[in-house]
């Protein structure tokens, strides 16, 4: 049995978005699919991250 500790946890979360953070940043620069395969990765992670993404990908137009 694996049990998770609320440090490990928030690692994860972090992990997660720092993610996210790049997926945004490579959006901005236009890199669409690199920054994509981020956000999918931060979701595999984390799936709670995925209303964030969604809204992030919505201030871009992009789904």
């Amino acid at each position: 049995m694996f049990f998770r500790d609320l440090d490990t946890e928030k690692a994860i979360l972090i992990y997660a978005n720092s993610h996210v953070e790049a997926g945004e940043a490579l959006i901005r620069f236009g890199r669409y699919a690199e920054g994509l395969r981020q956000f999918q990765q931060a979701e595999s992670i984390s799936p709670e991250m995925r209303s964030q993404i969604t809204q992030i990908l919505a201030g871009y137009g992009l789904r």
